[in-house]
């Protein structure tokens, strides 16, 4: 399973990009053993970001399969706002960071599954 995060703040969605990788991606990550979802995901945004957040809500779940491996995932996808827009990328979790706008996704390479779920944000 992998959870994901849309954080957004002031008409705009955090985007990040993992140590490696040239395509962007959503913050989040795998859970810890015993951890509950809810505390999974939030304890990945301040991992990755520095932010603080504590109400987050899931939005959508799918499924995708990992290119790099082949293997199938369960993805939970939750929605949050931000404290503020302040965020520096933590360099042992993530390469770049970067709040993007409607606007910017074309502009911008993002994971297919996560692509879909900002353009599903947006559109409501």
């Amino acid at each position: 399973m992998a959870q994901k995060a849309i954080v957004h703040k002031e008409g705009k969605v955090l985007i990040v990009r993992n140590h490696g990788e040239d395509i962007w991606d959503l913050p989040g990550g795998h859970l810890d053993q015993s951890e509950h979802p809810l505390e999974g995901i939030c304890r990945e945004i301040q991992e990755e970001t520095g932010l603080p957040v504590a109400d987050c809500t899931l939005s959508a779940v799918d499924t995708f399969i990992d290119n790099r491996n082949g293997e199938q995932y369960v993805l939970l996808i939750y929605t949050t706002e931000a404290p503020h827009t302040d965020v520096v990328p933590q360099e042992d979790e993530l390469a770049d960071i970067r709040w993007v706008g409607k606007e910017d996704l074309g502009k911008v390479e993002l994971f297919p599954e996560y692509q879909k779920a900002v353009e599903q944000f947006f559109s409501n």
